[in-house]
């Protein structure tokens, strides 16, 4: 093979060599392991590692391709795994959403009745094909029931059931709805891999269309927040001038790619010719100087990327108008990031590479004040803490992909100490998405259309409910909201009235 300089492969991507014709052949093998490193830093995100020195062009392209390339991972993840048709397929979702609280305050407790927790779950069909459709619900106090309700749309009808009334209802929505201009197969066609071309589309598009004028390189040894960086700093300068034509190359090059084009109406599910006079308009503005893609007050901006000479990252400076906007500096496995407004300081965060953290100190934090943010990245997905001296919150969220499903799952914990006494509560939200057989059915054939129910039907229906909410104490809640809500009304009513 030839000891070819590499572009930093994102994710998903295969690397494109560079062919420099006046090197030698090398052995077989060698190199293969130092072809490309790429470590990820977040929120600088840029690691190259070339087998030669790096020019300004290399050094930007591998930027590009490293922010571009975590959403192409994101995309790619799901549809090589996981591939539903919602026009031909029965798409089935399952999942449960629990809230919980704890608490040593009496006065809590009695106002909520014992409850301490509660959870609706739920299950969806949705079968597009056959125009049919079912959602259960099902309400718990703790382990034990308040409701369970299933409905049904098929055969132009919408039926319900539920352990709170004998009888099941139906809503003929034959007339309500212009069925015949329901046409499955005017939908946009499921394209699995539409996502992933349209945003590799749009990082050679982006690249091809940053000009070598807009780029400068040049040997550096200087401080940056402390730290020594020696090696190349690629400068990427954008004033009003470039960036208004870097603005309509772009634009005019996605209007021209017919492929680009193609991807963005599908999933945008609009016509192609909708598209392409959309990025008209958006050049058309550029000219007649309109706000839009450049900002109205625009400042020159410096994008400075600092790298060793083989393209490893040190360090990375936004300025603008010649003043610091952001700062981010690598030293002993710790990215620091600092960001800027007129030249002072306004926020900094730490990177640690290896715990995969990331982590906020508010140093001029008052009484209850948040003090502390963490950002941890898990294997597949992230959690947020929020530390202060009252009370602490913990955001996390989590997604399992695999041939046979998407399972996600998100928390939300909090716990405060107040006047001696304490409070925590939870909330938590599965959901599961998979291919399902058919819609859940149940029996309709005794079912009342609701548009003709009688008085006696009427009066049942409300004893019933009012009857079966009453059992628990969440259904209690429910009647005494529902009765508040009644007597609102009926007071409205009655001021309404005009003499």
């Amino acid at each position: 093979m030839n000891n070819d300089i590499l572009s930093v492969p994102t994710p998903g991507q295969t690397p494109e060599p560079v062919v420099n014709t006046n090197k030698p052949k090398s052995k077989k093998g060698l190199f293969i392991a130092i072809g490309v490193v790429l470590v990820i830093a977040i929120l600088t995100g840029v690691y190259f590692l070339f087998i030669r020195g790096v020019d300004k062009k290399q050094v930007i392209n591998g930027t590009v391709n490293k922010f571009f390339g975590t959403a192409t991972e994101a995309a790619q993840k799901i549809e090589d795994i996981l591939i539903i048709d919602y026009k031909k397929d029965v798409v089935k979702s399952t999942g449960s959403f629990k809230v919980s609280y704890d608490t040593n305050d009496s006065s809590i407790k009695t106002q909520l009745g014992g409850l301490t927790s509660a959870t609706l779950n739920y299950g969806m069909d949705l079968d597009l094909k056959n125009l049919e459709a079912s959602l259960d619900l099902e309400l718990l106090e703790g382990n034990n029931n308040v409701a369970k309700f299933n409905t049904l749309l098929k055969n132009k009808n919408f039926y319900i059931k539920s352990d709170l009334f004998t009888d099941i209802f139906k809503y003929d929505l034959s007339n309500e709805i212009d069925w015949n201009s329901i046409d499955i197969d005017k939908l946009p066609d499921f394209k699995a891999d539409a996502y992933t071309k349209l945003i590799k589309k749009a990082n050679k598009l982006v690249i091809d269309n940053i000009k070598d004028e807009y780029l400068t390189q040049e040997s550096v040894n200087e401080d940056i927040d402390g730290v020594n960086v020696k090696g190349l700093k690629t400068t990427l300068t954008l004033d009003e001038k470039n960036s208004k034509q870097f603005a309509k190359d772009l634009l005019n090059a996605m209007k021209n790619d017919d492929e680009f084009v193609e991807l963005l109406a599908s999933i945008a599910m609009k016509d192609k010719d909708e598209i392409k006079e959309s990025l008209d308009d958006a050049i058309k503005n550029i000219d007649e100087e309109k706000q839009t893609l450049i900002a109205e007050e625009f400042k020159t901006s410096k994008l400075n990327i600092y790298t060793t000479k083989q393209g490893k990252f040190l360090a990375l400076t936004l300025d603008e108008e010649d003043k610091k906007a952001l700062t981010a500096v690598s030293n002993k496995g710790v990215t620091t990031i600092k960001f800027f407004s007129d030249g002072k300081e306004t926020l900094k965060v730490d990177y640690n590479e290896k715990d995969k953290e990331i982590t906020w100190n508010n140093e001029n934090a008052k009484a209850n004040d948040i003090k502390k943010v963490t950002v941890k990245l898990l294997k597949n997905g992230l959690s947020i803490k929020l530390e202060s001296d009252a009370y602490n919150v913990t955001l996390s969220g989590t997604e399992d992909i695999t041939k046979e499903s998407i399972s996600t799952n998100y928390s939300a914990e909090a716990n405060m100490e107040q006047a001696g006494k304490n409070y925590s509560a939870k909330a938590e939200w599965t959901n599961k998405v998979e291919k399902g057989d058919k819609v859940n059915e149940f029996s309709t054939t005794s079912a009342k259309n609701i548009k003709y129910l009688t008085d006696e039907d009427s009066n049942k229906l409300g004893t019933e409910l009012i009857t079966n909410l009453n059992k628990s104490t969440i259904g209690q809640m429910i009647v005494a909201m529902l009765q508040s809500a009644s007597t609102t009304n009926t007071t409205s009513d009655y001021y309404d009235i005009e003499y």
